[in-house]
């Protein structure tokens, strides 16, 4: 991240009387009366924004359906009652009242039933009531909103992506599942996936060189296969600075037999054939295995060490450095951790940023050339505390063992580090997650003094 980086976004009052319609809640929880919730104003009819006239039209849909409901020979408190007065199916009759039980008209637009089910729901009604009028009603609203959700907004998948702007409690919902579907698309193109990506930067003050720090990094795969018959199975550590020399734990200088980087200790049985090839600034490392299938999933993990590879300090305000993780194989989660020493960055925590690498490769975040590459996710970074012990993961069983393994064959102390982490669900293919922190100014310079902690 910085010369020498790290591996790796006027009220409208509701004036018609609403029927009450109620649903109970779960055990001790009081039961929900849509007639006791909040009336939201709606937008008059002349707005011109999209958000108010979808705003509009969905409110003017939830009214006309809450009167057909309210036309029922008998109160309809659940979606039991509701498959009994109107003959509708379970998931139709939940999703049908969960809607109309939000407040908030973006919201019942985002969890309304597409027009189908709507339709089928008032044909449905119109055989059991006789009460045109309310039926004309509902279907005008419900056609209006359908071609304004089809015709302007271009279908539902653009009103889930527009809901998750507008709506910040539906966001997290659109966001996964649209990551879960994507992880499924690019494992299947790509013919190799794994459970857990790992990820563990390490940052300690070298013993040489005040000015700089060491860098270990631990790269693991959790559950790693082929889906497809040859297709690659490679991955990579980022941009290495020239003239860097990457070590093994052991310091010897890491070459194209990269066996000497595995932690066998942690790495599945019988060990898979590991090589590494340099495409410039990057160590690309390939596993040469023909089986395929859960079956035969492997486990493996390696560690590299860079001397000197980060900077401790800055003349140049605003400057980062850090460590970051290239999502170059699908997986299903990212575990990204970033151990500092106590010593180091005083009062600085990483920053996430994650990037699309699709177009302009790996990205430095001292490029703000790059911040246009940015991705708006929901991904964030939590403070662990200190020492290895508080970097417990629940889908890796030896993770504090693995870190403390590593720190133990450079003579690090592993209660002597601050540790931050990255949970991703599904993290975007293709995408890099950096952990930036911002360098303090050096202690001598003039812009520096007077610094405290610096």
């Amino acid at each position: 991240m910085d010369s020498s980086p790290v591996a790796a976004h006027t009220q409208t009052p509701l004036e018609t009387p609403v029927p009450a319609i109620t649903r109970r809640g779960g055990p001790g929880e009081p039961a929900l009366s849509l007639d006791r919730l909040p009336r939201v104003a709606t937008p008059p009819p002349g707005s011109s924004t999209l958000e108010s006239r979808l705003s509009l039209a969905a409110e003017n849909t939830r009214r006309s359906l809450r009167d057909v409901i309210g036309s029922a020979s008998r109160p309809v408190r659940s979606p039991s009652d509701l498959i009994r007065c109107f003959g509708v199916n379970k998931d139709l009759a939940s999703k049908l009242l969960l809607a109309l039980e939000k407040p908030d008209p973006l919201a019942v637009a985002y969890f309304l039933p597409g027009a189908e089910a709507l339709t089928k729901f008032l044909d449905s009604a119109q055989r059991r009531i006789n009460r045109p009028e309310p039926m004309l009603r509902a279907r005008e609203a419900v056609r209006q909103f359908a071609t304004l959700v089809e015709d302007e907004l271009g279908g539902r998948q653009t009103l889930e992506a527009a809901a998750s702007v507008w709506l910040p409690e539906v966001r997290a919902r659109v966001e996964a599942a649209t990551r879960q579907a994507a992880y499924k698309s690019q494992s299947m193109i790509r013919g190799v996936t794994c459970d857990v990506a790992v990820h563990v930067a390490i940052v300690h003050p070298t013993r040489v060189h005040s000015e700089h720090c060491d860098s270990l990094m631990v790269l693991g795969y959790v559950g790693l296969r082929r889906l497809r018959p040859g297709a690659p199975l490679f991955f990579m550590t980022a941009a290495h600075g020239e003239g860097r020399q990457v070590f093994t734990l052991s310091g010897d200088p890491v070459g194209a037999d990269a066996s000497s980087t595995l932690l066998r200790e942690f790495t599945s049985r019988p060990i898979p054939e590991l090589r590494a090839a340099s495409d410039g600034e990057n160590l690309v490392y390939h596993i040469d295995t023909p089986h395929l299938g859960a079956s035969n999933a492997v486990d493996v993990y390696f560690a590299e060490v860079s001397r000197g590879a980060m900077r401790r300090y800055t003349t140049e305000p605003g400057r980062r450095t850090g460590a970051s993780h290239g999502m170059t194989i699908p997986a299903r989660e990212l575990v990204f951790d970033l151990l500092v020493h106590e010593e180091l960055y005083h009062g600085c925590e990483p920053e996430l940023l994650i990037y699309d690498t699709v177009w302009r490769g790996a990205a430095n975040p001292n490029d703000r050339r790059r911040d246009i590459d940015r991705l708006d996710i929901l991904d964030s970074i939590r403070v662990l505390g200190r020492g290895v012990a508080s970097c417990r993961a629940a889908e890796l069983p030896r993770h504090v063992e693995l870190i403390e393994n590593v720190c133990a064959s450079q003579g690090w102390s592993a209660s002597s580090f601050r540790a931050f982490r990255c949970h991703s669900h599904y993290p975007v293919y293709g995408s890099q997650f950096s952990q930036a922190i911002r360098l303090p100014m050096k202690p001598d310079d003039p812009v520096a003094r007077g610094i405290e902690g610096v």
